[in-house]
């Protein structure tokens, strides 16, 4: 979404958790970036979200091209309306990295964001341990 596109974030900048560090590998290893690889091998389809705007120009009316390559704006189908939502995934990495999230309904553990994302999701996110320190 266009929270991503601000002038304080640079998606180049992003980093990810290091899989292949180990106990006694320089810390500074631990994270590697890899903005840089998603922005030249994938293409970003872009959401506008309120509050967060992207400033257009004559020499860049898409507002986008300062930001990589392979961004485009979400183009619904015709006939479709785009139905707004007031999640991203920064709240869900927020709310997946925080270990008091968890709470006991009877014998079953639920995640705080189960039914936000499909179970696959919430499953594979958990199997990787993804988001969490």
């Amino acid at each position: 979404g266009t929270d991503w596109l601000q002038p304080s974030t640079n998606i180049a900048d992003w980093t990810s958790k290091n899989f292949a560090w180990k106990e006694g590998d320089p810390p500074e290893q631990k994270v590697i970036v890899t903005g840089d690889k998603l922005l030249r091998e994938f293409d970003f389809l872009v959401v506008v979200r309120p509050g967060y705007e992207v400033e257009r120009t004559v020499q860049d009316p898409t507002g986008l091209r300062k930001f990589g390559p392979r961004l485009e704006w979400l183009q619904m189908p015709e006939g479709l309306t785009f139905i707004e939502g007031n999640l991203s995934s920064t709240e869900l990495r927020k709310r997946v990295g925080r270990t008091s999230c968890f709470r006991e309904v009877g014998a079953v553990a639920l995640h705080i964001v189960e039914g936000l994302v499909p179970g696959a999701v919430l499953s594979y996110i958990q199997r990787q341990r993804l988001y969490v320190e």
